[in-house]
């Protein structure tokens, strides 16, 4: 009897022993498993960041490129603004000139046709 119930309990704890050993193997391969996908994810992350790292390098580069061409055109614009309304500036100083000499002949005219007509309204003198 003694000798059934160790028998009883040795292939008990035998199969409870094997069951063990295949939770614990099953365990490891699921642990194997699982690091292997850590590996790969974390693989998939580093690629991605190089990825984004990359591409933010280029828009910043990008931005830079279009930041100095804003620069660039708006001293291009004021200065052709300045070099028109320098133009346009010169040529209304000298048509000023002009029309100022012109009126100053034709002060000088009105003042000659002012004489003549007060010579003429002269009555000339007796001697």
């Amino acid at each position: 009897m003694i000798a059934l119930i160790i028998i009883v309990l040795g292939t008990s704890c035998q199969e409870e022993q094997q069951q063990s050993e295949r939770k614990t193997r099953l365990i490891a391969d699921e642990n194997i498993q699982l690091k292997r996908q850590l590996v790969e994810r974390d693989d998939v992350i580093e690629r991605l960041n190089r990825q984004y790292a990359e591409q933010i390098k280029q828009k910043d580069e990008l931005l830079k490129n279009c930041e100095q061409q804003k620069i660039t055109l708006k001293e291009q614009v004021m200065r052709t603004i300045d070099e028109q309304v320098s133009s346009v500036l010169a040529n209304v100083l000298d048509e000023n000139a002009k029309s100022r000499d012109e009126i100053n002949n034709l002060k000088a005219k009105i003042e000659k046709l002012k004489e003549q007509i007060e010579a003429k309204a002269m009555p000339p003198e007796a001697p």
